[in-house]
């Protein structure tokens, strides 16, 4: 125990994994999002609309695409840190998710753990797809637990509470 990791350096991964999300999503988005706008706006301008409705759909789809692109990062960090134990963040800082004993921990659970410590996106994300407004509700809950959780790594066992739920913790690489 005296070995895991306390909140630093896992703020710092998150913080790394944060800005690798903002910039990389937003340089995809910018290009999904010129093409959608550009094919919106065209659509625009064919329909008839005057060129400020084509501006309109060229902006609009810059920041669809934006969302889009961040979402896509972010999805493949949450895989990433899922099935290797260690996204980018983690990676540079040397450091990974083991079983609470230090031992390997297999990817089940490491997937399980991610899947708690993002259930406030995932549920947004389900709430955005099925538009059922409680899921959204549940997704702002979970988000606060696991925002508060994420406290916990300053008690004695240096583990949050996603981590705590799955029986796991972060070690030196």
């Amino acid at each position: 125990m005296a070995d895991r990791i306390g909140f630093g350096k896992r703020f710092g991964a998150y913080l790394i994994d944060f800005v690798i999300t903002l910039v990389v999503g937003s340089i995809l988005g910018s290009i999904l999002g010129g093409m959608m706008g550009a094919a919106g706006g065209a659509a625009m301008v064919d329909a008839g609309a005057e060129m400020d409705g084509a501006a309109v759909g060229g902006i609009l789809g810059m920041v669809l695409g934006a969302s889009l692109g961040m979402g896509v990062v972010g999805l493949i960090l949450f895989l990433w840190e899922g099935i290797t134990g260690a996204a980018a963040g983690k990676l540079l800082l040397g450091i990974k998710i083991k079983n609470a004993d230090g031992a390997t921990a297999p990817a089940g659970q490491l997937i399980g753990r991610s899947a708690v410590k993002y259930s406030g996106s995932l549920l947004t994300l389900l709430g955005a797809i099925t538009g059922i407004s409680i899921i959204s509700t549940l997704a702002a809950i979970a988000g606060i637990l696991i925002f508060f959780g994420c406290f916990c790594v300053f008690g004695q066992g240096k583990q949050a509470l996603h981590d705590l739920i799955v029986k796991t913790a972060v070690f030196p690489k």
